[in-house]
């Protein structure tokens, strides 16, 4: 289930990457705000973990397929 989760979102990323800005929409602070979340003390589900990581990163993914980072 857990991969199966990953790749729906991945690949959902993917189908929608032509729609994507190539520049993050939001700040470092509020990806910083947004996943700084008190962690449970009961263990929770992988795919919820998965699901609430994608959710407080959206928005700070760049719209871009290229694994080239060089800066120059």
């Amino acid at each position: 289930m857990l991969l199966e989760r990953t790749h729906a979102h991945a690949a959902g990323f993917l189908d929608r990457l032509n729609e994507r800005p190539v520049a993050a929409t939001v700040d470092a602070g509020t990806l910083r705000q947004r996943l700084g979340i008190a962690l449970e003390n009961a263990g929770v589900p992988a795919e919820r973990v998965i699901n609430k990581l994608v959710a407080a990163t959206e928005g700070g993914h760049l719209g871009s397929a290229s694994d080239d980072l060089s800066l120059g």
